[in-house]
């Protein structure tokens, strides 16, 4: 990030998603390696790449390192702050929340998909699935995403999952269903595959589209329903 803000005229994989942000170094709202305790998390999901958050508390260049642990670990729950209030609205500036109407929709679509995967309770966001992505910079509508990819995947992806607990990965959307098939040579026709030595564990993946995509969305409808039963038992 600092080499593509402070050298703009070399141009780079990075260059267009850090440039999305427009801001001194100091105040760019940092990457997102992941939100919610990883290393516990039994199901990880991986989208294209995180949203920027108007108005949101959000750690840039200038926070202490054990304050940006504390928030992204502890995101949904358990930090020095409530940082997600009612796991879909953000903390903003000032320690205030925002209006109702202002409520995170991918985390709500998240939620509702764990719920599927979960029969006998409600899973807990951040303790039972963690959240990620394959391009850890933030930008609006996917901007960047495709050539920063060229440089985020082969540079994080493995490690990220290997670094998981999760033996349930969901790819939610096409850029993270790319970026895994290709990583891990999973053909286009697999709902549910797996088991994928990632780490120290055995993997599923399985995929779905975007929270926003047309159409069918639940596990139930885009898996089908030996695809659900078959990745219940591994939770």
């Amino acid at each position: 990030m600092q080499d593509c803000l402070e050298r703009p005229q070399e141009r780079h994989h990075c260059s267009e998603i850090v440039g999305v942000q427009s801001k001194p170094l100091k105040s760019i709202q940092l990457p997102e390696p992941w939100s919610g305790q990883i290393e516990k998390a039994k199901v990880l999901f991986l989208s294209s790449n995180p949203s920027i958050g108007a108005h949101e508390e959000y750690p840039s260049w200038s926070w202490a390192d054990e304050d940006i642990v504390d928030f992204f670990q502890n995101r949904f729950g358990g930090g020095r702050k409530v940082w997600i209030k009612d796991g879909l609205y953000p903390l903003r500036e000032r320690d205030e929340y925002g209006p109702k109407k202002e409520w995170v929709r991918y985390w709500a679509a998240v939620g509702k998909r764990a719920g599927e995967l979960w029969v006998d309770r409600v899973p807990q966001a951040g303790i039972d699935y963690a959240l990620s992505e394959v391009v850890h910079c933030k930008s609006t509508a996917e901007r960047g995403v495709q050539c920063a990819a060229e440089e985020c995947v082969p540079r994080y992806l493995e490690e990220l999952v290997a670094a998981a607990n999760a033996t349930v990965v969901v790819c939610m959307g096409s850029w993270s269903a790319s970026a895994v098939r290709r990583q891990w040579g999973i053909p286009e026709s697999s709902k549910v595959h797996g088991p994928v030595r990632v780490g120290e564990r055995d993997r599923y993946f399985t995929f779905l589209p975007n929270r926003n995509a047309r159409g069918h969305r639940s596990f139930s409808r885009c898996v089908g329903e030996d695809g659900l039963a078959a990745l219940r038992p591994l939770l």
